[in-house]
């Protein structure tokens, strides 16, 4: 089952992977603003659990399991963007920094809200 810290770290992979096809510690790391031991413990636990593929030397990309359960995440994430913007005002540069706060503390009531 992939926690809510998995699906973040999925869905910064699926951004990440819109520009080459794979990932590196080092920028999955400064992505989600995490530390470097953390990014590769999390790495490993998504390994195990077939959610990515990790090759040394070139990174990690999402499995076709791993892109499922990082869709909810991104879709939360831009919901919340878009609440920002439109109703709170923020420019969309705020907006995007703030959503991956704001977005925890949404749950799925407040998400079909917003939608």
């Amino acid at each position: 089952m992939a926690t809510p810290a998995m699906q973040r770290y999925a869905a910064e992979i699926f951004r990440l992977q819109q520009d080459s096809q794979y990932v590196g510690l080092n920028e999955l790391s400064a992505s989600a603003n995490s530390s470097m031991q953390a990014t590769a413990r999390m790495v490993g636990r998504m390994k195990k659990l077939h959610y990515l593929e990790h090759e040394l030397y070139r990174g990690v990309r999402l499995t076709t399991k791993g892109e499922q359960i990082a869709m909810p995440a991104l879709r939360r994430h831009r919901l919340v963007e878009v609440f920002l913007v439109k109703v709170m005002k923020y420019g969309w540069d705020e907006a995007h920094e703030l959503s991956d706060t704001f977005a925890l503390g949404v749950n799925d009531a407040v998400e079909e809200r917003i939608e």
